[in-house]
């Protein structure tokens, strides 16, 4: 990851957990089946100071987190990786 994305920009996934707390989906409603929640200090997601329903990447090393938009870090993440459909 660090040789596409670098290792200190931070980026919006599409995980969500707004409307269903601690049920994280992705906002084109295909299933989880793998995540990188941040291990480090804090465990994540921890919905610290309530409100964050959204996971970002390259918070520590690649791993993920969760932001809401009282979060500190809210405005700092400010691109996203996006998903397209291959070229046919």
């Amino acid at each position: 990851m660090e040789e596409t994305f670098g290792k200190t920009q931070r980026f919006w996934i599409g995980i969500t957990d707004e409307g269903d707390e601690g049920n994280w989906r992705w906002v084109t409603d295909e299933p989880v089946k793998y995540t990188n929640w941040s291990r480090h200090g804090l465990l994540e997601p921890n919905n610290m100071g309530s409100g964050e329903h959204f996971g970002h990447t390259n918070w520590m090393d690649g791993t993920w987190n969760d932001l809401g938009p009282r979060s500190s870090e809210w405005g700092s993440t400010r691109s996203a990786i996006i998903e397209r459909a291959p070229e046919m």
